[in-house]
This record gives C-alpha cells, structure tokens and sequence, in this order.
C-alpha cells in the first residue's frame, strides 16, 4: 500500500496521464500480481455488494499480465491509456463514483478476468 497525497492536494498527480506513470512504474519495478489505485471507500463498497473481495479494482486497475483492456470486448467505457495492462474506470479521476467502480467489477468479472 503506498499513501498518496489527497487529489485536492496534488490534483495533476491525479491526471490520467501521470497516474498511469505511477501504476505502470510500480508494475515494471516491482512485478506485482495486481495494482489498484483506489480509496477505503470505494474498496468498502465493494466489500458490501460480495463479501469475498480478493482483488478490490479502482480509478486504475491492473490484475497481472493476462489481463488487458483488450480482453474487454463491447466495454467502451474502459480506457486503456498507453499500457494495455492497465485498465481505467473512467478517464478523470473526478468523476469516479461508486458506481464507476462498481461497474468496472462487474466488467471484468463477466469477462472471466476477476472473481
């Protein structure tokens, strides 16, 4: 777990571009099974619709090498910004909602890639 700076206090560590720096660094570097940049809140939502959540997902997601956002056909809401490997819920981090999240779960659960 890394802590980040708040968005109101670092707002263009949170444009789309660096944050996908950031996820991408720590996936070359470091070599993780799954990458997300999330909140307690958005990562307790989740708890609260499937009690069982291994893999919490995010703003930026990323659940290993076999994951793509290529392998979401039909899911033109995902946005898969210069790394294939990493997924975004949606482009600006602002407008993420619980819903957005939630929404990205079950994405990727109806395409077989998280459970």
């Amino acid at each position: 777990m890394i802590g980040l700076p708040k968005y109101a206090e670092a707002a263009e560590l949170y444009e789309q571009v660096n944050a996908v720096r950031v996820v991408s660094a720590l996936i070359d570097t470091m070599g993780p099974s799954w990458v997300t940049w999330t909140t307690d809140h958005w990562r307790q939502a989740q708890q609260e619709r499937k009690p069982a959540v291994v893999h919490a997902v995010g703003w930026v997601t990323y659940l290993g090498e076999s994951v793509t956002a290529q392998n979401c056909p039909g899911h033109s809401d995902l946005f898969s910004p210069g790394d294939s490997r990493v997924v975004l819920a949606v482009q600006d981090y602002s407008t993420v909602t619980d819903e957005t999240i939630l929404d990205l779960r079950r994405t990727l659960i109806e395409a077989g890639m998280l459970h």
